[in-house]
């Protein structure tokens, strides 16, 4: 029997709230998550006024990010801002839309507190998720510290006020939550994973509703938790995720939370050919002349003729061009249509030239593997546009960095060290990509590729070792489900932040290497004990 199994029979029936909460009555498990938390707030503390890496809310409180609406429209009208909007799930324009409407004081300090409240709980729940994988003490600390606690990534991601980082604590959360519903099936941890699985769906685009049917299937089926108490558990955030997709498909005929897709594959499918070649494809009939207009930009930019201008529909997310702060509203009715369009471009384009898709997707695929610290976000210094919030906003980053000088050289000395990755930061660049001829070359960290290969080849060896144990067997497959889907679709949609989608997927990927890596060290050890030969032990000599 695995830790997990031993873990689950030792813990029914007791009524302490460290038997529910941390798995075990050991009060090392409590100790050690209070440390972790302890130094999870010190590192912030010191990345944000010693490093200088400064906090940016500026996002959330004016808006200014191309995945938002209008927020005076959002706080004006709520209930019809929210129903027209079909260009991203809803939950972090709900929390920004609340955060623009406080004092700038209080909007920046509960935006940190609660970043740094999300941070400890996803560090605390991937230690409890490695110990209740039967993950060896040290290990498990030793993971989530270097892995976690000073990472530059979780620095710097929990620095902006961006959804890219409470995504990645509530899936880390989420393997706790699929760890225990599957020990003790009960329905206080079937309402938690089922409240993180829709916040996910509603939160990011790249958790969709059939993730979240297969992720409830799977505790059914494999850990064998009653259907009913799933089914219980789940039924009001089931109403929302369902509810929320099928307005999209009723209002916009998109049937998921963002209408994006068409736009997003243009970047890899189109955006990378020469005009030169998609102005022959357009003139033989392969492509349409929209075809030569790939990505997001502004509809006043688009030739007459080439979308369609759709009226006026008298809801200001729909009909504005532009947000109040300036910034191009691409929740506007008319990026409905054009996304549609560009999606069977796109597959076009994709039949036409499959070696230049292909090639893209390789790209995609090692920028995966770059360090995620190294976005564009964190060297961000002006701003487009020349309104009041813009200028706000470039005085702002004058004086602030997110990516100080202090926390680039510790990033740099981390991503070198640890995450093996001489890019030209402080070492010579022999493992990179670029994005297309002439940019930026994109380090490659053979930390993630050695993580990941033994993510991708042991964890289904090590599943199926130990499918007898359900509840390990449950963990493992969502875990490694759930990379898989966010690592092929993102890859096979957009080139890019495709190291940001990586991040996206919070502790999974360390904790299954960490698992994978704690099987190899057990099966080292019952190696050397067998070789031992009888008798020669040192209880021989008495």
């Amino acid at each position: 029997m695995t830790a997990a199994a031993e873990a689950g029979r030792a813990t029914r029936g007791l009524p302490s709230w460290r038997a529910t909460l941390v798995g075990g009555d050991d009060r090392r498990l409590v100790t050690d998550l209070v440390a972790l938390a302890i130094a999870m707030v010190v590192v912030r503390l010191l990345a944000t006024f010693l490093l200088g890496s400064a906090f940016n809310a500026w996002p959330a409180r004016i808006g200014w990010d191309m995945h938002l609406v209008d927020l005076p429209a959002v706080r004006a009208q709520p209930m019809s801002s929210l129903l027209h909007l079909h260009s991203q799930p809803p939950l972090y324009t709900v929390v920004c839309a609340i955060a623009s409407g406080l004092p700038s004081w209080l909007a920046t300090t509960l935006l940190y507190l609660g970043s740094v409240g999300l941070g400890v709980l996803a560090a605390g729940a991937t230690y409890l998720a490695a110990r209740g994988l039967g993950v060896r003490r040290w290990l498990s600390l030793a993971v989530v510290i270097l892995g976690v606690v000073l990472s530059p990534a979780w620095l710097l991601w929990a620095s902006i006020a961006f959804y890219p980082y409470p995504t990645a604590c509530l899936v880390s959360l989420s393997v706790l939550a699929v760890l225990r519903l599957a020990e003790r099936r009960t329905i206080g941890w079937g309402l938690v994973l089922a409240g993180l699985l829709a916040g996910l769906v509603l939160l990011d685009s790249l958790y969709q509703l059939p993730w979240m049917l297969a992720v409830l299937a799977l505790v059914v089926v494999v850990a064998r938790v009653p259907w009913r108490t799933v089914l219980l558990c789940s039924a009001v955030p089931l109403v929302l995720v369902v509810g929320w997709t099928a307005k999209n498909m009723v209002l916009f005929g998109v049937p998921s939370t963002s209408s994006w897709v068409g736009i997003n594959l243009s970047k890899t499918a189109l955006a990378g050919l020469s005009s030169a070649d998609v102005a022959q494809l357009v003139a033989d009939g392969t492509l349409s002349p929209l075809a030569e207009h790939p990505g997001f930009r502004p509809l006043d930019t688009y030739p007459v003729g080439v979308v369609a201008r759709p009226g006026r529909t008298g809801v200001a997310v729909l009909d504005e061009p532009r947000k109040s702060n300036g910034q191009v509203n691409l929740n506007a009715l008319g990026y409905v249509g054009i996304s549609k369009d560009l999606l069977g471009q796109d597959l076009k384009a994709i039949a036409a030239r499959p070696g230049h898709y292909a090639a893209d997707v390789g790209r995609a695929g090692v920028i995966w593997f770059s360090p995620s610290d190294d976005n564009v976000l964190f060297r961000r210094g002006t701003v487009e546009g020349t309104g009041p919030a813009a200028a706000a906003y470039a005085a702002w980053l004058s004086e602030h960095a997110t990516l100080s000088p202090a926390m680039a050289r510790y990033r740099d000395a981390y991503d070198t060290v640890v995450g093996l990755a001489p890019d030209g930061r402080m070492g010579t660049s022999w493992a990179s990509v670029t994005l297309r001829p002439g940019s930026r070359p994109r380090g490659v960290s053979l930390t993630s590729v050695a993580a990941c290969g033994l993510f991708l080849v042991g964890v289904p060896i090590v599943a199926w070792r130990r499918r007898r144990d359900r509840t390990t067997a449950t963990v493992l497959a969502y875990v490694w489900g759930t990379v898989a889907m966010v690592a092929v679709t993102s890859t096979l949609l957009e080139l890019g932040e495709n190291d940001r989608f990586r991040f996206m997927t919070g502790t999974l990927v360390l904790l299954g290497a960490t698992v994978v890596i704690d099987a190899l060290l057990s099966a080292l050890a019952g190696r050397r004990r067998m070789a031992i030969p009888p008798g020669s032990g040192p209880e021989a000599s008495h």
